[in-house]
């Protein structure tokens, strides 16, 4: 069990009638949140898997010079065929010791593993230096100076001196990861099924995917959307991150001093406002107060007109008062898990429709269509390739503006969209096929100009 009292943390486990507390894990949280200055929402986050590996670890124990490397690839190895915990409670009634499950760890996909792997390296790194200085990690310089290798005027190509890197460079992992996807290998919601999606949804759910998928909204972005952040008259929208008064949106207010000051409530702290992350501001210049971009003005009208019509409580009827927009039927914030549910849902129904978008379509989540939002853009820019840019567009401009659009600082970060255009491989790799092919005929056709032209000037 986890608590927070007068600033202090908790944490404490019964097990088998015995309580367990844990002050290796009361010092992590308080080195993470008052040091590392994580925010609230991703340290819970990590307990979570820190907790599940303490359970364990209870009841599978450290053996007889094993090492660390290897008990934690045994963790590692559970976690990935799934594992169940559990403990017996006695009945006086009964006279008997009763088990129930205590813990259910289903099997996890490699990337999960990794992250999970990291999070314990983390909490064990952080509460036990002596333990990891055994190892002499080297440092992940690679990945310190990543952003220098893969985006333009970020830093003027600057790089950090031996001494900084050392100070600033994690340090590699124990164990390597079990997953290295291919860059570019992005689960993106298939855009051919997006208009199929909206006419599934009812007008809420509508909203949010608009959001998401024409907007590249997260969606905890999207759930943070209040009443004030609309300009009905020259529909634009506004996301707002209620942590900051530094995104001012269109009335110029700092949203964190603004949920404050009128309605009493503090996002850092406050339930459930804690619990709906934002992440980083989209677009990018949200300092110039720009609304969010969207792809398509049908998409955006078809907002405005879902908008009209969605009924949504007023203020004055709910408690405690509050002015998001996304609401359950009892004037409570919707939450990121009622929203996936919902979703999954839809695209269930998806797959029984389009069979052959199956694959496409199994487990994945909201995020995906903030994916599709980047396939799309990069989709525009092979068609205007394809086609031969009749407009003149140029090219890198439309990465720039996806950039932008999704607020990612570095153009890795939209590169991953645009190194691979998945929809259209086959129908690129043609065309180039094509071009190639043309080319060769061309100077075939030169080279056999120029022979002529030889014989002809031999004959005179």
């Amino acid at each position: 069990m986890f608590k927070q009292i007068n600033g202090r943390f908790y944490f404490s486990l019964c097990i088998n009638n015995q309580i367990y507390s844990l002050p290796e894990l009361e010092k992590y949280i308080r080195i993470k949140i008052k040091v590392k200055r994580n925010k609230y929402l991703t340290v819970t986050t990590s307990l979570s898997v820190i907790k599940t590996f303490i359970l364990w670890s209870l009841l599978k124990p450290l053996q007889d010079d094993e090492d660390l490397i290897f008990y934690l690839s045994r963790y590692l190895e559970d976690a990935e065929n799934g594992f169940q915990i559990y403990d017996s409670i006695f009945i006086e009634d009964l006279n008997e010791n009763i088990e129930y499950l205590l813990v259910d760890s289903i099997p996890k996909k490699p990337t999960t593993i990794d992250k999970e792997k990291r999070i314990i390296e983390d909490f064990l790194k952080t509460t036990n230096q002596d333990l990891f200085a055994t190892f002499n990690l080297k440092k992940n310089i690679k990945s310190l100076n990543h952003s220098v290798n893969n985006s333009k005027h970020d830093g003027y190509g600057l790089r950090m001196g031996s001494i900084s890197q050392k100070i600033f460079a994690n340090d590699e992992s124990i164990i390597p990861n079990h997953d290295k996807p291919i860059k570019g290998d992005t689960r993106a919601f298939p855009y051919e099924l997006f208009n199929e999606l909206l006419q599934l949804a009812k007008p809420r759910e509508k909203l949010i995917y608009l959001l998401c998928g024409s907007c590249s909204a997260r969606i905890g972005q999207a759930l943070n959307l209040t009443m004030y952040d609309f300009d009905y008259y020259n529909k634009n929208v506004w996301l707002i991150d209620p942590r900051s008064n530094n995104q001012l949106g269109i009335h110029g207010v700092g949203r964190k001093q603004f949920l404050l000051d009128i309605y009493n409530i503090n996002v850092s702290r406050d339930k459930p406002h804690r619990n709906i992350g934002f992440k980083k501001p989209i677009p990018l210049r949200y300092n110039e107060r720009l609304p969010l971009y969207w792809i398509s003005n049908i998409y955006k009208e078809f907002f405005f007109e879902t908008l009209a019509e969605y009924k949504i409580m007023p203020e004055s009827r709910r408690n405690p008062k509050h002015p998001f927009f996304f609401i359950t039927s009892s004037g409570n914030r919707l939450s990121e898990q009622q929203v996936n549910v919902t979703f999954h849902s839809h695209c269930k129904k998806l797959m029984k429709k389009f069979p052959r978008y199956k694959v496409q379509l199994d487990a994945i989540g909201l995020h995906s269509l903030r994916h599709m939002f980047g396939v799309m853009m990069a989709t525009f820019q092979a068609y205007l390739i394809m086609k031969g840019n009749p407009k003149n567009i140029p090219l890198d401009q439309i990465k720039i503006i996806t950039k932008e659009a999704m607020g990612h600082r570095q153009l890795s970060s939209t590169d991953i969209y645009f190194n691979r255009p998945w929809n259209l491989n086959i129908e690129l790799g043609e065309y180039f096929m094509n071009l190639f092919d043309k080319m060769q005929e061309s100077q075939k056709y030169e080279l056999l100009e120029k022979e002529n032209n030889e014989r002809f000037k031999k004959r005179k």
